[in-house]
């Protein structure tokens, strides 16, 4: 073995003969320099202990605002839409400027428009909403559906004369009177059909499914709404 190692073996030897001593002798028995070497190896920091499994982690509780949040930007999903047609004879002829050559004429308009009905946010906030004690089962309390102002579609608007002459929507301009006369009658229809319940079926489905998938930690999620009930002008 040469010098060298010979040298650098005995550095080590007393390196860790002076580590022994500094770990089995009081401070104040210590030499200066070792009570040095004491604090400079107490100073090296332990180890962080941490845990990356995310099964290992402690579940965060659900809390109430978060679903809250979540429902917000879900209105698209609380919607359901129809196109309904209705046909209506005009009982004030004169007053409409594109029926000019057929006053005294029969005329049956023919208009459609797009219904929506579902369940209004407003109001709804923590209180309806339940959580179990264990975070895992979810009740959402939401008002009933309701149908919303039907929105005529011009391009779907269009008359027949009695005599067989056709008018484009081009050219039939609603009055005041026919618009609404027409927005009562599409609002009937589909008061009369089945678009509030199924509305109401859509919007528990699809916030059931979507509330689970933001929220996997769910064991349960219940949405309860109740098809709203409407009446049909006489």
């Amino acid at each position: 073995m040469s010098r060298t190692n010979v040298v650098g073996v005995l550095l080590a030897l007393s390196l860790g003969l002076s580590l022994v001593l500094v770990s089995n002798m009081h401070e104040s028995q210590l030499p200066s320099w070792l009570g040095w070497m004491s604090k400079v190896v107490t100073m090296v920091p332990t180890p962080e202990l941490r845990c990356d499994d995310p099964q290992q982690l402690p579940p965060t509780k659900l809390k109430k605002m978060t679903i809250v949040h979540q429902l917000n930007n879900m209105n698209d999903w609380m919607m359901k839409q129809a196109v309904i047609t209705t046909q209506f004879e005009l009982q004030n002829a004169e007053a409409e400027n594109w029926m000019a050559p057929f006053v005294g004429q029969k005329v049956q308009m023919t208009a459609a428009g797009t219904v929506m009905a579902g369940t209004s946010m407003e109001g709804f906030d923590e209180k309806d909403i339940d959580i179990s004690e264990d975070g895992k089962r979810l009740v959402i309390h939401l008002a009933p559906t309701k149908l919303y102002d039907p929105q005529i579609d011009e391009r779907l608007t269009y008359a027949k004369v009695e005599n067989g002459v056709f008018v484009s929507n081009e050219d039939v301009r609603l009055s005041e009177a026919a618009r609404l006369q027409a927005v009562n009658n599409i609002k009937d229809e589909a008061c009369k059909s089945t678009l509030l319940q199924d509305a109401a079926e859509r919007t528990k489905v699809n916030l059931e499914k979507l509330i689970t998938s933001f929220n996997p930690a769910l064991e349960s999620v219940d949405v309860v709404i109740d098809a709203g009930t409407c009446s049909v002008s006489q």
